[in-house]
C-alpha cells in the first residue's frame, strides 16, 4: 500500500517545484513573490490537510467493522468533504487580503503586492486539493491506492505544461506571469479531485460505496469527531513546519554558505521524507482495520510490519547520505567553483547528521501513523512538540552559538530531538 502512496506524496511535492523553478525563469523579484505567498498558502493547507488525514482511520475502522461500512464510509467521506469546505472559507477571507498580512510582516510592498496576484489565482486550488486528501484516504481505506498515484503523475505533467503555457504565453496565450503559475496549480488540483472521483464513480470495486450521494446536511457527531482526531494531526504538522522556519531563519544568521547548504539538505530529506510518510498512512489504514474487527494481533502485526518495512528504507537511506555526501551535493552546486567551497563542504558535513535524523524522523512519523489508526492523535502532537521545541531547538541553539558549532550545531540538535521523539 506504500508505495503508491509515496508517488502520490513525492508528485505533490514536485507540483510546487515545478512552480518553482517556471517562476525562476521570471527573475528573482518574481521567484521571491511567489515564494512568499507559497509558504502563506501551504500553511494553512498543512492545516487542512490535517482535518483531511483524520477521514483515513475513521473509514478503515468502520471498513474492520464490516457491519454498515459501506454507509459508514460514505458518510464519513461526505462530512470530510463538507469539513474541508467550511475550513476554506475562513481561508479564503485570509488569503484576500494577504497583500496587507505581508506587509505587516515587514516585506517589501512591490513583492506583496505580486505575492497578492499569485494569491488570488492558487487560492481557489485550496478546496479541491483538500478534498483531494480525502479522496485519496477513501482509496486507501478500500485498498485501492494506485489510481490516486496515477492520477496524480498525471496532474504533475499537466502542470509543468500549464506552467510553461500560461506564465510564459507560448502557443499564443496571454503572457500571465505569476497569475499563470497560479492557474496552472488550481487547474491541476481540481484534475486531480475530478480523476479520483470520477474513478470511484466507474470503478466496479468502490462504485458501490457511492461517496458522492452521501448526507448533504452537517453530521455534528461526526465532525466533532473528525475534528478531535484531525486538529492534533494539524497541528502536529504545523509545529513541524514552523519549527524548520525558525531553524532556517538560525541559518541565516550564520550566513549565506551555512543557509545554501542547510537548503540542499532539507531538499534532500523532504524527499526521502514521503517515503515513511507512505508508510505511515499505509499503518494509519491497516491497524485502523484490525482495530475496527477487534483483532489484536492483526494491530501488532500491522505496526511491526509497517516499521521493519520503514527501517529497511530509512537505513539505506542513511547509509547512501553517509557514504556518497559529495556525489548528492554534487547535484545542487558545482563544487569546482571556488565560491562554492564552504557552502559545498558544509551541506556535505550536514547530510552525514541528516542521514541520522532520517532514520529517527521515520520512525516517529510511522509510529504517528500507527497511533493514528488506534483513533490517538494527541500523543503524537504532545510527542512532536516536545521533541521540536523543548530539546532540539534550545539544545541546537546552545550547541550552535555557545559552544561554536555553527550549522552543525543545529543539525546535532535536530538529532537530538528526534531521538527523544522516536523513543
Amino acid at each position: 500500500m506504500a508505495y503508491p502512496l509515496a508517488i502520490v506524496n513525492l508528485a505533490q511535492v514536485a507540483i510546487g517545484a515545478t512552480d518553482v523553478i517556471m517562476v525562476g525563469w521570471l527573475g528573482p523579484n518574481s521567484l521571491a513573490a511567489a515564494t512568499l505567498g507559497a509558504n502563506l498558502f501551504y500553511l494553512l493547507y498543512l492545516f487542512g490537510v490535517g482535518l483531511g488525514l483524520a477521514t483515513a482511520p475513521m473509514m478503515a475502522q468502520a471498513m474492520g467493522q464490516r457491519q454498515g461500512n459501506v454507509r459508514n464510509v460514505r458518510a464519513t467521506v461526505m462530512q470530510g468533504f463538507l469539513l474541508c469546505g467550511a475550513y476554506c472559507i475562513p481561508c479564503w477571507v485570509l488569503l484576500r487580503y494577504a497583500e496587507e498580512l505581508l506587509i505587516l510582516l515587514g516585506q517589501d510592498h512591490q513583492l506583496a503586492a505580486d505575492a497578492q496576484e499569485y494569491m488570488d489565482a492558487l487560492q481557489w486550488g485550496l478546496l479541491p486539493s483538500l478534498c483531494f486528501v480525502v479522496s485519496r484516504s477513501f482509496l486507501a481505506a478500500v485498498h485501492r491506492p494506485r489510481p490516486a498515484a496515477a492520477v496524480t503523475v498525471l496532474a504533475v505533467l499537466l502542470n509543468a505544461a500549464l506552467d510553461w503555457v500560461l506564465i510564459f504565453g507560448n502557443l499564443g496565450f496571454p503572457e500571465l506571469g505569476l497569475v499563470g503559475a497560479g492557474l496552472s496549480s488550481t487547474v491541476s488540483n481540481v484534475v486531480m479531485l475530478v480523476g479520483v472521483l470520477a474513478y470511484c464513480a466507474q470503478s466496479r470495486s468502490v462504485r458501490r460505496y457511492r461517496i458522492l450521494s452521501g448526507r448533504v446536511r452537517p453530521d455534528w457527531t461526526r465532525l466533532r469527531e473528525m475534528c478531535r482526531i484531525g486538529i492534533p494531526i494539524a497541528l502536529s504538522l504545523g509545529v513541524e513546519m514552523t519549527f524548520f522556519l525558525v531553524v532556517t531563519f538560525l541559518m541565516g544568521l550564520m550566513g549565506a554558505a551555512a543557509l545554501a547548504a542547510h537548503a540542499i539538505v532539507l531538499q534532500v530529506v523532504q524527499i526521502a521524507y514521503n517515503i515513511p510518510v507512505a508508510v505511515g498512512q499505509a499503518a494509519t489504514v491497516r491497524v485502523a482495520l484490525a482495530a475496527g474487527r477487534g483483532d489484536l494481533d492483526g494491530v501488532q502485526r500491522a505496526g511491526w510490519s509497517a516499521y521493519l518495512v520503514g527501517a529497511f528504507f530509512m537505513l539505506a537511506t542513511a547509509v547512501t547520505l553517509l557514504c556518497a555526501p559529495v556525489r548528492i551535493v554534487e547535484i545542487f552546486l558545482d563544487v569546482s567553483v571556488p565560491e562554492n567551497g564552504e557552502a559545498a563542504a558544509l551541506a556535505a558535513a550536514f547530510l552525514g547528521l541528516a542521514g541520522l535524523f532520517h532514520v529517527f524522523d521515520g520512525g516517529q512519523v510511522i509510529g504517528s501513523g500507527v497511533l493514528r489508526g488506534l483513533m490517538d492523535t494527541r500523543m503524537p502532537m504532545l510527542f512532536t512538540s516536545v521533541g521540536y521545541w523543548a530539546v532540539g531547538l534550545p539544545f541546537g541553539i546552545v550547541l550552535a552559538f555557545h559552544c561554536g558549532l555553527g550549522g552543525l550545531g543545529l543539525w546535532v540538535g535536530l538529532l537530538a530531538g528526534l531521538v527523544v521523539l522516536a523513543g
